[in-house]
């Protein structure tokens, strides 16, 4: 059975393909209210191949989204996870996507939804909000100038990053758990490329419409990280208790896009 040539119920548990709400998939049509009508329409939504262009689209509780693959279902625009106020919009899975918005930093922003999860995509830059228990794993992530692959504050508590290929570009950084969080970890990523690699609890509360603080077993291992400026920032601002790194590769060679270099570690109050 084809997905591209069956129209699905509007029922709770189907499947909705967005071709079949009246997206187009061809780059120039804003296929925002097709595609958010597939969502409220259906648990399950799948993004055939082709180029979807999107103001934003937001998940109901429990949405799947799912491409064929991140080569191949491109969403040009913006997915807002979760509505800050109440942890109902929560369990939400996107697998095999690729999500790029042209004008904003974050393509996906998570704000307290829990038990997320982020598979097999390629993204450009993710934010997250006090939302526990999330998976970002075997994704290419990327982001441009002074922004971060991806980027979490105000309790994340329980976050799982692993497996993942990330650039953080020449002025930007690959991992920023801004804290406070406890129980975070960090393991068998590929950091290429990036000016800022890892940082934990090692930025300030700036502006005032943001959050920061202390970290608490956080475990970082087995990740590769070439071409960073400096590869692991921990504890800078905020105090890291029960923190591991081991067993970690760092290679910087003399020729590198990444011009300057401070050292592997700045350690901080730990």
């Amino acid at each position: 059975m084809s997905l591209t040539k069956v129209t699905y119920a509007m029922i709770e548990g189907a499947v909705a393909n967005v071709l079949d709400f009246g997206a187009v998939g061809d780059g120039t049509t804003d296929d925002t209210a097709a595609i958010q009508a597939a969502i409220n329409a259906a648990d399950t939504v799948y993004f055939p191949s082709g180029t979807y262009l999107v103001t934003s689209i937001s998940p109901k509780a429990e949405s799947i989204l799912k491409g064929d693959g991140k080569y191949a279902s491109y969403i040009n625009g913006k997915v807002l996870v979760g509505d800050g106020v109440d942890n109902t919009i929560r369990r939400i899975e996107i697998y095999s996507l690729n999500i790029a918005s042209a004008t904003e930093n974050y393509s996906i922003e998570i704000s307290t939804s829990p038990d997320f999860v982020i598979e097999n995509c390629f993204v450009a830059g993710i934010s997250i909000n006090l939302s526990v228990r999330g998976l970002i794993k075997n994704n290419r992530l990327t982001r441009g100038a002074a922004t971060w692959a991806i980027r979490a504050q105000d309790f994340v508590n329980g976050i799982v990053i692993s497996d993942n290929i990330i650039s953080g570009g020449v002025s930007g950084g690959a991992i920023n758990l801004r804290g406070p969080v406890t129980g975070g970890t960090i393991s068998g990523n590929i950091i290429e490329s990036s000016l800022n690699g890892i940082w934990v609890s090692s930025e300030a509360i700036t502006p005032a419409t943001t959050d920061a603080g202390a970290s608490s077993s956080i475990s970082i291992t087995a990740n590769y990280i070439e071409q960073c400026s400096t590869p692991f920032y921990i504890a800078q601002v905020f105090t890291c208790r029960a923190i591991t790194i081991q067993n970690n590769y760092v290679g910087n060679s003399s020729i590198t896009v990444v011009a300057t270099r401070t050292s592997c570690f700045a350690l901080g109050r730990l």
